[in-house]
Formats: C-alpha cells, sequence, structure tokens
C-alpha cells in the first residue's frame, strides 16, 4: 500500500497506468525490462492489476516520449534518473510515515498495557487495516461502478475483521487489550497528526487501487466531474449534524455539509418527511423521558461513561455533568427542526406517489433482514427506513455509475445500507444507500487537502460498529437511568459501574415486565453493595494490616532513632575527650615552641661565629690564590723574555758563521767549489747548515 499510495492522486485512467509501470522499474530497480510483456506481468505480479499490453505499450510509448523513459541501445527500459530519485524519496517518506505511526503508538501501548506482545499487536493492526481499506475501498468504487467484482465479503463487519486479525497475530489471553488499543488506535486518529495522514493517504491508496477496475469510460467521466445528485439524509446524520448523535461518522458528517458549501458542489441537500416525523418523534420520547425525573450531576457524570445511551440522553447527561442544566432547557432548541435544518441548506422533500405496495414489500423484506441476523428495530423505524428507502429508490434512474443515478441516501445505519447494497446486487439494481465516510472519500479527489478533513475520515474506520437509535440496549440503558434517579442513595460510582456492565445490560434488553425490570436492578444493586461491603471488609482489614506495619514501622523507627540518640551521646563523649586531648597536644606544642625558641637563639649566635671564621677563611684562600696568580704571570714573562734572547743570539750566531764560511770560500779562493756547475747551491746549502747548527 505504501508503494501504491505515489499514485494515489492522479486523475486519469491513462495517467494510473504510466505511474504503475513507473512503480514497477523503481520497485524492481535491479532487474531488466525490454519487452511490453515482461512490464505488463510485473504490474499484475506487484499489484494484482492486469491490464491488456496494448494499454501498457501506450503507457510505456507515452513515457519515452514524455522522456521519463528511456531506451538506451542493449540495455532495455530504464527510468529518467532525477525522476528515479524522486520516486524513491516518495516511496520512502510514506514508509518512513508509517514507522512514526507505529513508533508513537506502540510507545502508548507499552505504558497503557506493558504485557502485551508489541509485534503480534502492531501485525494484527496492519492485517486489520489491510482488510479494513479493502473493504472501504471496493464500497466506494462500487458507486462508480456497480458492475465491479464486489465480493460478499465487503459487507463483512469491521468488528468480524479484528476478530480474525487478532487470531492470527495475537494469543488469546492478550485478545481484550489488544482489541482496545487497536480501537483507541483509529478512535483517537483525529489527536495525531501522523496517523491521520497515515490513515487518509491508505483510504485514498485504496479507494484508487479499486478505481482502476471499473470501466475507463466510467472512471474517467466521474474524474472529470461530479454529477448533480439529490443527497437523502437519514434521521441519524441529521441528528449527528445537529449534535444530537454519537458515533464516528458525526465530524465526517459535518465536513461533508462545510464541503458543498465551500465548494459549490452540485448536490441538493433533503430530508424525507417521515424522517421529520421521525426525528420528532425521537425528540419528544428523549425529551419526555429526561423530563420525567431531576437529574443530579453526580449520575450524569456517571451516564456520559455508559456505551449505550442515546445520543440526545448523552449529549444531555454531558451538558448537565458539566453545568446544572433542565431537560427543558436542553429540549427546547430543537422543537423547531425544521428552521434549523433550513439554515443549515437542507429542504424537506415531500413525495406526491403513494407506493403503498412496494413500501410494504420493501418493508417485509428488511424485516427478515434484520432478523436472521438478530437485529432489534422498533417497527416505526423499520417503516420509516422502508419508506426513505423507497422514495430514493423511485428517483433513481438505470445509468451505469450509482453517483448519476439523480439520488442518494446517506446513513450512518450499517445495517440499512449493507440490507439496500445486498438486495440491490440481488435484483440487479444500482444501491442508493452510502455511509458518509465512503460518499466523503468520492467527493475527496474535488477538494483541496485539508489536515481536518484527513482526522474525521481517519476516525469513521473506528470500532465498534455504529449503533441504531432505539437499539434494545440503547432503551434498558435509559430505564436504568431512569431508577437510578429515583434513588437517592445510589453513589456516583456504582451508577457508573452498573450503566457501563454490558452483561447486566445484555440482561435487562430483554425484559419487558416493569417490576422484574426494577427488581434485576435493585438485585445488581445489592451485588454491587454485597460486593462493596466486601471490598469495604477487605479494605478494613487492609488498613487494619497496614495500621499494624505502620506501628510495627513506627516502633522500628522510635529504637533506630533511640540506637541513633545513643550514637550521638557516644560521639559526644568521644568528641568531648578528643577535644581534651587537642588542648593538652596544644599546650604541650606550645612547650615546645618555647624551647626550641631558646635552642634558636643559642644556635643564631654560634652560626654567626661560624661565618666570620669561613669568611676569613675565604679572604685568606683569596689572597693566596692571587700571589700564586702574580708569580706565575712574573714567571711566565721570564720565561718569554729568555727564549727571545736565546732565538735572537741563535740568529746572530747563524749569521756570523755563514759570513765566516762566505769569506773563507772567498778569501781562500777554494776554486773547486766556485768552478762548480752548482756553486750557488753548495754555498746555500753550506749556509743553511751553518744557520741549522747555530
Amino acid at each position: 500500500m505504501c508503494n501504491f499510495v505515489a499514485v494515489s492522486s492522479v486523475r486519469d485512467h491513462e495517467d494510473a497506468i504510466k505511474q504503475l509501470v513507473l512503480q514497477c522499474l523503481v520497485i524492481l530497480s535491479e532487474d531488466t525490462f525490454h519487452e511490453t510483456k515482461q512490464l505488463s506481468e510485473a504490474v499484475e505480479i506487484l499489484f494484482g492489476l492486469r491490464f491488456p499490453e496494448h494499454q501498457i505499450e501506450q503507457a510505456i510509448d507515452g513515457l519515452l516520449q514524455d522522456q521519463m523513459l528511456l531506451r538506451p541501445t542493449g540495455a532495455g527500459i530504464v527510468m529518467q534518473p532525477q525522476l528515479r530519485g524522486e520516486r524513491q524519496a516518495a516511496i520512502q517518506a510514506a514508509k518512513d510515515l508509517e514507522c512514526r505511526v507505529r513508533d508513537e503508538w506502540l510507545e502508548t501501548v507499552a505504558l497503557s498495557s506493558p504485557a502485551l506482545p508489541l509485534d503480534g499487536v502492531w501485525k494484527a493492526l496492519r492485517d486489520y487495516l489491510a482488510q479494513a481499506f479493502r473493504r472501504h475501498g471496493m464500497q466506494a468504487v462500487a458507486l462508480l461502478d456497480p458492475n465491479t467484482g464486489t465480493g460478499l465479503d465487503q459487507a463483512e463487519k469491521l468488528s468480524s475483521l479484528l476478530n480474525s486479525a487478532l487470531e492470527a497475530n495475537v494469543e488469546r489471553e492478550y485478545h481484550q487489550d489488544a482489541r482496545a488499543a487497536i480501537s483507541s488506535f483509529l478512535a483517537e486518529a483525529g489527536k495525531h497528526a501522523n496517523r491521520s495522514r497515515y490513515i487518509a493517504e491508505l483510504g485514498d491508496g485504496a479507494f484508487n487501487y479499486f478505481s482502476l477496475t471499473v470501466d475507463p469510460k466510467v472512471a474517467k467521466e466521474f474524474r472529470e466531474r461530479v454529477s448533480e445528485l439529490t443527497l437523502f439524509l437519514d434521521t441519524n446524520f441529521l441528528f449527528g449534524i445537529l449534535d444530537l448523535h454519537v458515533n464516528p461518522h458525526v465530524q465526517v458528517s459535518h465536513d461533508l455539509l462545510r464541503a458543498v458549501e465551500d465548494y459549490k458542489l452540485p448536490f441538493k441537500l433533503r430530508y424525507h418527511e417521515s424522517t421529520a416525523r421521525e426525528m420528532a418523534a425521537t425528540i419528544d420520547y428523549y425529551g419526555s423521558v429526561l423530563k420525567s425525573r431531576h437529574w443530579t450531576q453526580s449520575l450524569s457524570r456517571a451516564g456520559v461513561k455508559s456505551r449505550c445511551l442515546s445520543g440526545i440522553e448523552m449529549k444531555y447527561h454531558e451538558r448537565n455533568a458539566a453545568i446544572p442544566m433542565e431537560p427543558g432547557v436542553f429540549i427546547k432548541p430543537y422543537e423547531h427542526l425544521d428552521a434549523l435544518l433550513d439554515d443549515l441548506g437542507i429542504k424537506i422533500y415531500r413525495p406526491n406517489d403513494s407506493r403503498l405496495q412496494e413500501r410494504s414489500d420493501l418493508l417485509n423484506r428488511y424485516e427478515g433482514f434484520l432478523k436472521e441476523r438478530n437485529r432489534e428495530k422498533p417497527y416505526e423505524s423499520i417503516e420509516h427506513d422502508a419508506t426513505v428507502l423507497d422514495a430514493v429508490r423511485m428517483l433513481r434512474s438505470s445509468v451505469a455509475s450509482s453517483l448519476e443515478a439523480g439520488a442518494l441516501l446517506i446513513t450512518c445505519d450499517y445495517m440499512l445500507y449493507r440490507f439496500d447494497w445486498e438486495t440491490c446486487r440481488a435484483d440487479r439494481k444500482h444501491a442508493c444507500t452510502v455511509l458518509p465516510n465512503i460518499f466523503w472519500q468520492i467527493i475527496r479527489p474535488f477538494i483541496p487537502s485539508d489536515p481536518s478533513f484527513d482526522k474525521s475520515f481517519a476516525e469513521t474506520f473506528a470500532i465498534p460498529e455504529f449503533r441504531t437509535i432505539g437499539s434494545g440496549a440503547t432503551k434498558a440503558c435509559s430505564k436504568m437511568m431512569c431508577l437510578l434517579a429515583g434513588y437517592s442513595n445510589v453513589s456516583e460510582e456504582t451508577a457508573a459501574r452498573l450503566l457501563t456492565n454490558d452483561l447486566l445490560i445484555d440482561q435487562l434488553r430483554t425484559e419487558d415486565d416493569q417490576q422484574r425490570f426494577a427488581q434485576c436492578v435493585e438485585m445488581a444493586i445489592a451485588d454491587d453493595n454485597q460486593a462493596l461491603l466486601e471490598e469495604r471488609a477487605a479494605l478494613a482489614k487492609q488498613i487494619e494490616r497496614e495500621k499494624e506495619a505502620r506501628i510495627a514501622a513506627e516502633q522500628e523507627q522510635e529504637r533506630e532513632r533511640q540506637e541513633r540518640l545513643d550514637a550521638e551521646e557516644r560521639r559526644d563523649l568521644e568528641r568531648q575527650q578528643l577535644e581534651r586531648e587537642i588542648v593538652d597536644a596544644k599546650h604541650a606544642l606550645d612547650e615546645q615552641e618555647v624551647t626550641f625558641a631558646n635552642e634558636s637563639r643559642l644556635s643564631e649566635s654560634q652560626i654567626q661565629q661560624a661565618n666570620q671564621d669561613i669568611e676569613k677563611e675565604r679572604q685568606a684562600r683569596k689572597g693566596a690564590e692571587e700571589k700564586a696568580e702574580q708569580e706565575a704571570k712574573s714567571r711566565k714573562k721570564a720565561e718569554h723574555v729568555a727564549e727571545c734572547y736565546a732565538i735572537a743570539a741563535g740568529l746572530l750566531l747563524s749569521l756570523v758563521l755563514i759570513i765566516g764560511v762566505e769569506w773563507l770560500i772567498f778569501h781562500y779562493r777554494w776554486k773547486w767549489l766556485l768552478t762548480h756547475p752548482n756553486s750557488y747551491g753548495l754555498q746555500v746549502c753550506f749556509g743553511q747548515s751553518s744557520l741549522d747548527w747555530g
């Protein structure tokens, strides 16, 4: 269903097929498609829808022409990359929404019913939603084309669908808590934006899915325009918009009237004159019941907790529980229903034809239908339903779509809706009744999206099935309220327990004798009082046990307190002893400080004398070092002078020797040397030798 939400906004049969082809390519992104037949089979496998291959081929050609699909050579059919990313994001967004709804709801369930297996409850909810939306989608699309293959299972009760979902996913010991959790998921959908959006998207997806099974010509005609219709509004619908009825369709009924006015939809709103009579009689009856007793606020608060009071009584007790109100004041505005309905744009319809035989036959069939299903309904209500249904059928034409037949009856009575659809299918005629949420589903494509519409639409899937005014349980609960109002000593808690006791109400619904009825109620009060006495006795014992436990606890606390006092006394003694020891230690420390001070003064004079001796010794050592340094400098200087004298003497001696040698050579005319080829070199050598010797 999350994958199918992406095509929920299309308004054309051909466009829907194109969207399904694109969805296949996104979901089966790893597969390669070369032929039309492959994509046709993929659509059938993924969505269970079979289309002629030429329609798939036309869709592919259109997508290729729009460049939404590409056909590269040898690569098969592929989606344009940007479009693929957008489609994947849309699918992921739908899945993310489901995850958020699941996490938020399961967190609430875990707090209210910690023992429930959360995985099983979530699977049961999903199974129930799948079946409920399947039924809803088939019912809605049947208005477009009654010839669609809607099986008998489309009329199965929501409670039966829930039971089967629980049997398949939750252990029997948890069924009651799981049923309550799932019922609250739907009944409180309007309080949670994500939940409302989730349910609305699934409803739209289911309707659009089944609308693909309708004849394309019929679907196209519907999507292009809304036909003019005369909408006959049943008693329970009218009581709902007058705030005198309690069922999940009340808010969506208000939304329907608002949409008709705001968006100028081509609908004429009418109510049959027999409906006017039934409404007046119902208000008179319950007005007399309310006026016959004085209703305390405490009893009204108890009555509000009942699930079986009629809408009129429930609304009165809701107001009286908040602010004291006389029944006459409450009933007064509804004495002129024609004026109230006229202000809402709803006109009365007065038929001209007398169809006694047709109405009689229809009434007999309706009575038999209700008896077969063990459903109770007053004869006056059955006669009213048959009269209105016959009038609507008379106005209808034999066109292809129920929406184009000219008239529809909008009712919150599920049994009347089911009777009409089953008998019309058997007679091969168009059904003419529709529940408000199904009709709302039909016109949703023609009005702008509105979160408030989604909330009220989501709540119409709540359980249990819608009650009808005048049922045995309603009468029994009303009579019990009247009896309780006559008792002055019945507490609010007792009244609430009686009015919510389904077994007691089921027992009273078949009791016609007023005396035995009163006896049953009195016995129930006595049993409740006995239970209260037993509960009180058990409570007294519990209080006594708690008192004994409290006394024991107090004694234990007193013992612990005494032990703490003793411990504190011991700590005080220890502290005092420690303080004395500290004082003694302080005195001893003071004495030590005095002794140390005296010793410190002696030590200071000795240290001063030692410092003076050290200074003298240092001065002496410094003088010796300076004297030694001066002697070393003198010795070094003398050595340097002696060295200079020695060098000078050596040079002088060498020079004398060289001169002496040269004088001898030239004086004695040493011929060999003078005539030798190397005479000068030899002379230099002799001179150098003389120099070295010197």
